[in-house]
């Protein structure tokens, strides 16, 4: 049941924030490749819901989350689906479940029985529909209907969000957005499923926009294509995603010129594109607004940036000298250099910095540290020469708290923008990790390769 999983997960995660014995002793026991990590190491990784899903799942004898929630749905549904239908007054949704992968059996097991009560018949029925958008090439008439007898009250914040998404991912983008107005969302977030200029038209036909962190997202992800149509749809000028604007994460992303024009049209900040690129030594953007427009003046530590980046040490030491205290002087899009050196594999930078006495573990742009980006892009030499640099191999981003390892392994079912040159042999990279004493927190199960995992002796 559903409900049960729920209470176990709810005690462990309560486990995990007081830092209890009892939680840190049953994530051990389901994930035994954890054995030899200390209790107090364990908890300065700060482990959360996604590791308290891995171990109650392993708990009821799945291997990993995802077959644990469907199992349980499965039952759910089976017990409530029918009753829930009769008692909304749509028997015809009835046999329309049978449709869905894995409930055949199900179906006939319960569709003669009724039981005396029938609590949460709401709920029933919109993970009835959630899973019919997730599985189904087009949703029947049935369905659509059964969506107006659904409302956030009956089924709550998450459920009723859960459906909406399904809905997108099924292109039913007007019955999506109607869900999305009741949730209060004002934007839609980027996904796979909107890396297709026609599926964003659709959305922005329904009524969906895009803010910036959607927009930073495709062009950072490999979809610089959708960005214009998210632009036409509706865009506010001002707006940033991890302390870059729109029109910087397009010169950030090595987004063609056109699209930074565009970019800086749709959203300001026009100097803040120009500084970035200068510190980045993207000349090409520097001196395409050349042509146009006065050029900002730089200031030292852009200059620095900007003498790293091209690789001329003997600028980059002279910048330094003048400025004391440099690494204190970064700004929220300025931070995001020394992560694009990483990205554009560029190790004489990374070298430069090392070299001059820049800090090992400085944050970049979203809180990761050059180990966590270098991991990211699976870059086994830099990571080398970071960990030999004395890069802690466990420290957490600010924002996701995941360690570098935790970045590399979902890297690996995340798109790479195609202008940044091919990620690195992950495999390898993980060994670098590994062998420095990165910690396989349990939430990594979910998305680690089957080699990743024998890597860390992962059952």
């Amino acid at each position: 049941m559903i409900s049960e999983l729920e209470r176990k997960i709810g005690d462990l995660v309560q486990g995990y924030q007081a830092e209890l014995p009892g939680a840190h002793q049953r994530t051990i026991a389901a994930c035994p490749w954890l054995a030899g990590v200390p209790r107090d190491q364990f908890y300065s990784l700060r482990p959360h819901l996604g590791d308290a899903r891995i171990v109650a799942a392993r708990e009821a004898g799945s291997p990993d989350w995802s077959s644990a929630y469907g199992a349980a749905l499965l039952r759910d549904l089976a017990q409530g689906i029918v009753p829930a239908c009769r008692a909304l007054d749509r028997p015809d949704l009835i046999s329309r479940w049978r449709e869905i992968p894995g409930c055949g059996p199900y179906a006939e097991a319960v569709e003669g029985r009724w039981p005396t009560t029938l609590p949460k018949e709401h709920r029933s029925l919109a993970r009835l529909c959630r899973a019919y958008a997730s599985q189904a090439q087009t949703l029947a008439p049935e369905f659509l209907q059964a969506l107006d007898s659904l409302s956030i009250s009956a089924v709550g914040v998450e459920e009723y969000e859960a459906l909406a998404l399904a809905l997108v991912r099924a292109g039913r983008m007007v019955e999506a957005h109607a869900m999305w107005k009741d949730l209060g969302h004002p934007v839609l977030d980027f996904s796979p499923d909107l890396a297709d200029p026609a599926a964003v038209d659709a959305a922005a036909e329904a009524g969906f926009r895009f803010g910036a962190k959607a927009m930073s997202d495709a062009l950072r992800f490999g979809a610089p294509e959708v960005v214009p149509a998210m632009i036409q749809a509706g865009h506010r000028p001002g707006e940033r995603d991890s302390g870059l604007s729109l029109a910087q994460w397009a010169v950030y992303s090595l987004a063609d010129l056109e699209l930074v024009r565009a970019c800086v049209e749709a959203g300001g900040d026009r100097d803040g594109a120009i500084r970035l690129a200068f510190a980045l030594g993207r000349l090409d953007v520097v001196d395409d607004f050349r042509k146009t427009h006065t050029l900002p003046a730089f200031s030292e530590l852009e200059c620095f940036l900007h003498a790293c980046s091209m690789g001329d040490d003997e600028d980059a030491e002279s910048w330094w000298f003048r400025v004391p205290e440099m690494a204190a002087r970064f700004t929220p899009d300025l931070r995001a250099v020394p992560a694009h050196w990483i990205g554009r594999d560029a190790t004489d930078s990374l070298e430069i910095w090392l070299k001059i006495g820049m800090p090992v573990d400085f944050q970049s742009v979203g809180g990761g540290t050059l180990l966590h980006f270098a991991a990211w892009r699976g870059r086994v030499p830099m990571i080398q020469r970071l960990l030999e640099a004395g890069a802690s191999v466990n420290r957490l981003d600010l924002f996701h708290s995941s360690s570098p390892l935790g970045w590399l392994i979902r890297a690996t079912v995340r798109p790479f923008d195609g202008r940044f040159p091919a990620p690195g042999d992950r495999i390898e990279a993980a060994g670098l990790l590994a062998e420095a004493g990165a910690v396989f927190m349990p939430t990594y199960l979910h998305v680690a390769s089957p080699e990743l995992r024998a890597l860390f002796g992962v059952a």
